[in-house]
């Protein structure tokens, strides 16, 4: 906004006002008469109806639109702080107690991957609750199912009691969502300033994923971090480090090596081979050979895990949503070799992975798009905490919203419904995502040219 005078500064600044109070008004109103979710619902049209509207509307509508933007992402940062300041009050079992289990466990030099070890810590440990038989279940009696390096998400917790380690969790998570928000705000809208940032914001804000996330204190931001660094530094050859990283943050992580596989970009995979046998070789020195080895020898996944790893609501991965819906008993064999979910994953996969390959250089950003959505949709553990991993490809179709490639009124609706029905299943919200930017690639590839489709303006050149 430019201001000639004073006084229009300070109209301006008035009708922002205005723009907080009115919606703040409605917020009220609606929650007093219809409850919270209709709240929730209504913030996340009037965030994505004034971004979308804001430029194209005069510099009076603009200080409305931006204090309706502010509002809306101050109501989200009050949720979120609520949800926080209840994990403090009322410690949850799901999901930090299990990675304080995993920190102790590894601190204390014991194999991470011999669930009597947990049973031995867990009877040592000062804990707020007494954790009931379903966390026996599905943490002491398993033990750590990933990857070596992935103790280090957890280890440094080993060092601190209960309460010391949960706020040093929760502050981890919260530097690590604000680097997210910084990246994604660069990666897709820099160029809208402040308002984009603002924006960006409040995407991450009132997605019903991040409040899962946050509410479960799960380490989705920890992991997203790295994801993001080596997407905006994709052009780069070290952007295979942060690959590397990645996946020994978290191991669905590792498809995201598909992309330069498919790109032929042989110097970042050489990048993410050298890190992963220095990480390798730094987590043999910190906990020994027979703990690495056990992985590959004896983890808990070739023991075989509880059948609600695969079928319970949280889950919501291709291969869950398959199983609960045709109620499939994988009993005595793996439930990946379900044929409904290898007829689909393999559409699924080999649709992206050709786009990937296909797709022109200055479209890499759809290419390496597509790879992370494939990965929160083929990755058999995909819990709903993994949701706000969408919000950087939201912010790519935004991004071909405001280079005019997308009509607002192709985006605006898709946008909000997947905003929307994640409130009530995920998978759905992902699947979206998935479709659009499928579609996207159409278009980019070549495949199918907009013609007279005044929505759709993209170009294959």
């Amino acid at each position: 906004m430019n201001f000639t005078n004073k006084k229009e500064f300070f109209k301006i600044m008035l009708l922002v006002i205005i723009g907080i109070i009115a919606t703040y008004l409605v917020q009220h109103i609606i929650t007093r008469v219809a409850g919270s979710l209709l709240q929730i619902i209504s913030v996340i049209f009037i965030l994505l109806f004034s971004y979308f509207i804001y430029k194209k509307s005069t510099a009076s509508f603009r200080a409305l639109e931006a204090g309706s933007v502010i509002t809306g992402t101050s109501l989200s940062s009050i949720w979120l702080f609520r949800i926080v300041e209840n994990n403090f009050l009322d410690p949850q079992e799901w999901d930090f107690l299990c990675f304080f289990m995993h920190g102790h466990v590894a601190a204390r030099g014991l194999n991470f991957y011999k669930p009597e070890n947990y049973s031995t810590v867990l009877e040592t440990l000062i804990l707020p609750y007494t954790p009931d038989n379903e966390f026996i279940t599905e943490t002491i009696n398993i033990g750590f199912l990933y990857f070596p390096p992935n103790i280090f998400n957890f280890l440094f917790l080993g060092y601190f009691d209960f309460n010391s380690a949960h706020l040093v969790w929760v502050v981890l998570n919260a530097v690590c969502l604000s680097l997210c928000i910084y990246l994604a705000w660069q990666l897709f809208l820099r160029e809208s300033g402040i308002v984009g940032f603002i924006f960006t914001l409040g995407l991450f804000l009132t997605l019903p994923g991040t409040h899962t996330a946050i509410g479960f204190e799960h380490n989705t931001f920890i992991f997203m971090l790295p994801m993001l660094l080596a997407w905006k530094y994709r052009e780069k050859p070290y952007y295979g480090i942060w690959l590397a990283i990645g996946f020994c943050l978290k191991p669905m992580l590792v498809i995201l090596f598909v992309y330069p596989l498919l790109r032929r970009e042989w110097k970042p995979l050489l990048y993410s081979i050298c890190s992963l046998v220095i990480i390798s070789l730094a987590t043999v020195s910190v906990l020994g050979t027979e703990t690495f080895l056990t992985y590959f020898i004896d983890n808990p996944v070739s023991r075989g895990v509880p059948g609600t790893f695969y079928s319970e609501w949280i889950n919501q991965s291709l291969l869950a949503t398959i199983i609960r819906l045709t109620n499939f008993d994988f009993v005595g064999s793996s439930p990946v070799f379900h044929p409904i979910f290898l007829i689909t994953s393999g559409i699924i996969s080999l649709s992206s992975f050709y786009f990937a390959l296909k797709l022109k250089k200055k479209d890499s950003n759809l290419a390496f798009a597509l790879i992370v959505i494939t990965t929160l949709l083929l990755y058999p553990g995909s819990i709903d905490s993994y949701s706000p991993l969408i919000i950087p490809l939201i912010g790519l179709i935004i991004y071909y919203t405001n280079s005019g490639d997308l009509d607002l009124r192709v985006t605006f609706p898709i946008i909000l419904f997947v905003y929307l029905i994640m409130l009530v299943n995920p998978f759905i919200s992902h699947l979206t995502v998935w479709l659009f930017l499928t579609f996207i690639a159409l278009f980019k590839t070549g495949i199918i040219y907009p013609g007279k489709i005044s929505l759709i303006r993209f170009s294959t050149n």
